[in-house]
């Protein structure tokens, strides 16, 4: 039985859990270090939760079982490793779920260095990751194929699963374009975590001149992947 689709409903609970938690220790500050305590936990099940989702979809994409509407219409049994790998966020529930991993772990990172800041910033964090599970628990990638679906398909009664894929989209069997989501994702977590990280005022000036630097370096390797992925397409690399 694949754990994917119970992960991402306690991921849901869980972060609903800690940011509730982590308000009634801001509300209730005689009790705010175990309040607090409980909420870590509460955040730690929810990230454990989605990485275990998303290697739950990159175990059924490698394996090719295309009983999974997702698996079928994204991969198929000729994609070379790479891209077989890079199908598992070609779609848009794929998307929403390597979202939600970057969240998890640019979270912890936030939660250790937040500080008193804690109880206040991390609500507002984790909500991002309660509502990515929100809308994988509606609109999940670990959805089967019915054996209506299969009969009206073409295939003969008792077969559980196509033999193969759709395949990936072409537009997006190029380097450029494979790894483009997960740095563009991280990029954006990474850089809403340090806004909450630096809350004072002189970490707001330092986050000023880390973003200027950081600006300089990420958006020309943006500009770089982003005409990789034109040029490569345009002459067929």
């Amino acid at each position: 039985m694949n754990p994917g689709p119970s992960a991402v409903w306690v991921g849901l609970f869980a972060s609903i859990s800690a940011i509730l938690l982590y308000i009634a220790s801001h509300r209730l500050p005689d009790r705010s270090r175990h309040l607090i305590r409980l909420a870590r936990v509460s955040y730690l099940i929810a990230a454990v939760s989605v990485l275990t989702a998303f290697t739950s979809l990159v175990w059924i994409i490698t394996h090719h079982e295309f009983q999974y509407k997702y698996v079928w219409e994204h991969s198929a049994r000729d994609l070379s490793p790479f891209y077989l790998f890079a199908s598992t966020w070609s779609g848009q529930e794929g998307s929403f779920l390597l979202w939600a991993v970057w969240t998890s772990l640019i979270g912890i990172l936030l939660m250790w260095k937040a500080g008193a800041y804690e109880n206040r910033v991390m609500p507002i964090f984790i909500s991002v990751i309660g509502f990515l599970c929100a809308i994988l628990a509606k609109q999940t990638p670990f959805s089967l194929f019915t054996a209506h679906e299969l009969l009206r398909g073409g295939l003969p009664p008792g077969v559980m699963a196509p033999p193969d894929g759709a395949g990936l989209n072409p537009s997006l069997q190029n380097y450029w374009m494979a790894i483009h989501p997960p740095h563009h994702l991280f990029r954006i977590q990474l850089t809403g975590g340090a806004v909450f990280v630096c809350h004072r005022r002189h970490d707001l000036e330092r986050l000023g001149r880390v973003g200027a630097t950081g600006d300089s370096l990420c958006a020309p390797l943006m500009r770089h992947i982003g005409s990789g992925a034109v040029y490569g397409r345009l002459l067929g690399l």
